[in-house]
């Protein structure tokens, strides 16, 4: 067995690169069918597996993490056998699962589609299908048990995303009317949503994106009365259109203070307008020849991006992470006899030590401190009397004893009690007490 470690994904890496490298080593023994993504869910059923297994005499095994079939034969021939039945059920699989790709600035139908989660049950239900939605790949996967469920739940899908577009909408506004258009409190924007009866907001993460959202008539007047805004703060405020490489405007879109936007700004002192929908960047502001500095500053940007992509084409393919991959194939370890001594204590010990006064650890003992109690009052005549009197009566030298009387034994009941059921006591003293 072989065992790697490591990060998840370099662990993936490895064990794809792996299974190729046995594939091609022992291509009569071991071969390797990838599937693809929105797959792995259906062709990993495990009776399908075994039963092309049994069928064949080969060893198949579908690895979740790699999305391919490991197979392995005794000989050429149950390889051969094993490949095909493999590939027709790979065949079989995509025709019982549809799928939808959507382009990069569509992905926010994706989310949307998975807030309408009763939507997609009841099109679950009419449709006897089940939706998967695959934000990696932008994607939608439709699973059914037919052709004709499969093609109506598409149907369904595509409804569903048409009305989306239809009651959202993204206008682009040049960045250095954003707050101007927004307004102060967000009066200005809310003016123009309750004029048009829907929902404008600003697109998180974006410094030049309203999104607006409502009735699809509502939706397209608020648009025409944002782009007719736009145009004449344009032609208030005019400027010099450039248009950019993609790899440009996706570096002049970073907003960051360290970013190259916020550098050219702060050199030439003008403003930098992107438009990622129009290819172009608008220099706006500035005094004297900042607008052609600010030309020349990216232009060489553009030079410098198109230098980097070209060296990154010339050298090799490296890793993505440099993180060492450790792997470990499994191999018995020898028995080593270890032999163990013990070893008797050397140090002679001594006894009746006798440590000085002064090297002596202090000694607290422990009860309470009576110094830090408050004095007592002293007691009144009356109440000195009383115990006193107290003191005589029950103490066993209170009174000397007479000629010829017998002490009063402390130690046995009887000689100290009289009446005991009534309960009195009699004292050394000749005094009876009852308690």
């Amino acid at each position: 067995s072989v065992k790697i470690s490591g990060k998840r994904s370099n662990a993936r890496r490895a064990k794809t690169m792996l299974t190729d490298f046995l594939a091609q080593c022992f291509s009569q023994y071991v071969s390797v069918t990838k599937v693809a993504k929105h797959l792995s869910r259906v062709v990993g059923v495990v009776k399908t597996i075994v039963d092309c297994a049994a069928s064949t005499g080969c060893a198949i095994v579908f690895d979740h993490d790699t999305r391919s079939f490991v197979i392995q034969a005794a000989t050429n021939d149950y390889l051969l056998q094993g490949v095909e039945s493999i590939g027709k059920h790979v065949q079989e699989c995509e025709e019982l699962v549809g799928l939808l790709t959507l382009d990069k600035t569509d992905s926010w139908l994706l989310v949307a589609l998975l807030n309408k989660r009763e939507s997609l049950k009841e099109i679950e239900e009419s449709t006897s299908t089940k939706v998967e939605i695959i934000r990696e790949d932008n994607s939608v996967s439709i699973l059914g048990e037919t052709k004709e469920s499969i093609i109506s739940g598409k149907k369904e899908i595509i409804s569903i995303f048409e009305q989306m577009k239809r009651e959202n909408a993204f206008v682009d506004i040049p960045e250095s009317s954003m707050m101007q258009f927004v307004g102060n409190s967000s009066r200005q924007i809310n003016n123009f949503a309750a004029i048009n009866g829907v929902k404008m907001d600003r697109v998180k993460k974006s410094t030049t994106c309203i999104r607006i959202q409502g009735h699809d008539t509502g939706v397209k007047t608020a648009v025409v009365a944002i782009n007719t805004w736009v145009q004449k703060w344009e032609a208030n405020n005019p400027g010099t259109t450039i248009k950019l490489h993609e790899d440009t405007l996706m570096c002049l879109l970073d907003n960051k203070t360290t970013s190259e936007k916020k550098r050219i700004q702060r050199i030439c002192g003008v403003k930098l307008d992107v438009c990622v929908t129009k290819s172009n960047v608008t220099i706006r502001g500035g005094k004297g020849d900042s607008t052609s500095l600010a030309i020349e500053q990216i232009r060489a940007l553009a030079e410098s991006l198109d230098i980097k992509a070209s060296k990154a084409e010339e050298k090799p393919a490296q890793a993505l992470d440099t993180k060492p991959v450790n792997i470990e194939i499994d191999a018995p370890t020898p028995k080593v006899e270890k032999n163990t001594s013990v070893l008797m204590p050397t140090l002679k010990t001594t006894t009746n030590v006798q440590v000085p006064e002064k090297l002596s650890i202090p000694t607290t003992v422990v009860g309470k401190d009576k110094s830090k109690e408050p004095k007592r009052k002293e007691q009144s005549g009356k109440l000195q009397s009383v115990s006193k009197l107290y003191s005589f009566l029950v103490s066993e030298d209170a009174a000397p004893m007479a000629a010829g009387e017998e002490p009063w034994d402390s130690s046995t009941v009887s000689s100290g009690v009289e009446n005991v059921d009534q309960g009195y006591f009699r004292s050394s003293s000749g005094f009876t007490v009852r308690l």
